[in-house]
């Protein structure tokens, strides 16, 4: 990758991640991230419910189809120790975990060369039906990173970013 990094999140906090159905999502958000120069982070929206398995094999093939993208994948763990373990078995680079602290959990992803995020921060839910592309692309670098106002999301909460009209995001305590 030739451009910036997208922004690193602070501490233990997974920020600006995508939340993606499958993989005409995982496409859609590679396609942006490659206009864009920029690494994005990709998320199950059905958390937990998808297999780790399963969701490094849509990350694969999203990379293998948009070439010269570059995608991190995020496995949602939720609260299961027993899925950061078998992500990490699997290979994928980083895991959200936001149960119980558990050291063991953090030396392990540190033995396997990964991270373990332990809260959601500002996260895009993409809607495939609604320009995903253009969608991502304003969540990576456009406007929607620059700007500081909030917006209101499911649940009464504040996101620090806005997301693009037809697009909801979500904050900590919320899942994708």
């Amino acid at each position: 990758m030739t451009g910036p990094a997208a922004p690193r999140p602070a501490g233990d906090r997974l920020d600006g991640a995508v939340a993606v159905d499958g993989l005409e999502g995982a496409c859609a958000a590679a396609k942006a991230a490659r206009s864009a120069g920029r690494t994005v982070r990709l998320i199950p929206m059905a958390g937990p419910a998808a297999g780790p398995g399963w969701w490094r094999a849509v990350c694969r093939r999203a990379a293998e189809a948009v070439p010269g993208a570059e995608i991190e994948p995020v496995y949602d763990a939720g609260a299961v120790p027993g899925l950061v373990m078998a992500a990490l078995r699997t290979g994928l680079p980083a895991v959200l975990y936001t149960g119980p602290e558990i050291a063991a959990l953090r030396g392990l992803a540190r033995a396997h060369g990964a991270t373990l995020y332990r809260a959601l921060g500002p996260c895009l839910k993409l809607d495939p039906r609604r320009r995903p592309v253009d969608a991502v692309a304003a969540w990576l670098g456009g406007s929607a990173l620059q700007s500081g106002r909030g917006c209101s999301i499911p649940g009464g909460m504040r996101a620090r970013r806005p997301a693009p009209p037809g697009h909801a995001d979500f904050s900590e305590g919320d899942r994708p």
